[in-house]
């Protein structure tokens, strides 16, 4: 571990729970409801978050009606067009730089979001 989350004063926030919250923060911005569940682990190179819950209820409906495959395409296209304000988060709260982000939504509601850290 580097050390991103080591030894913090008692009451003051771990950086993986800054990051959910952040992360929740943006998507509930942005699609008017945030994951019902995140959880996210720091590592020396990366950062990876798991957000569960991630439907909103006309997706739930689409992919019940097996349309999936539109719905991923629209999420894509989200994090792709918040990737800026995610990364932006990720680098203040570590204090390093993300070199690179990587997405990917599945049909049961859960989504995993890595941001690779440059060294």
């Amino acid at each position: 571990m580097s050390g991103l989350t080591s030894d913090r004063p008692k009451g003051q926030h771990r950086i993986d729970a800054d990051i959910s919250r952040e992360i929740v923060r943006i998507h509930a911005h942005y699609y008017g409801r945030g994951p019902t569940s995140a959880k996210t682990y720091v590592s020396d190179d990366a950062v990876f978050a798991v957000l569960g819950g991630i439907f909103t209820p006309s997706e739930r409906m689409l992919i019940e009606a097996g349309r999936f495959a539109e719905v991923r395409a629209n999420r894509i296209v989200f994090l792709d067009t918040v990737e800026p304000l995610m990364c932006e988060a990720v680098e203040r709260i570590c204090g390093r730089s993300v070199r690179s982000f990587l997405g990917q939504v599945s049909s049961d509601g859960l989504a995993s979001e890595i941001f690779v850290l440059e060294r």
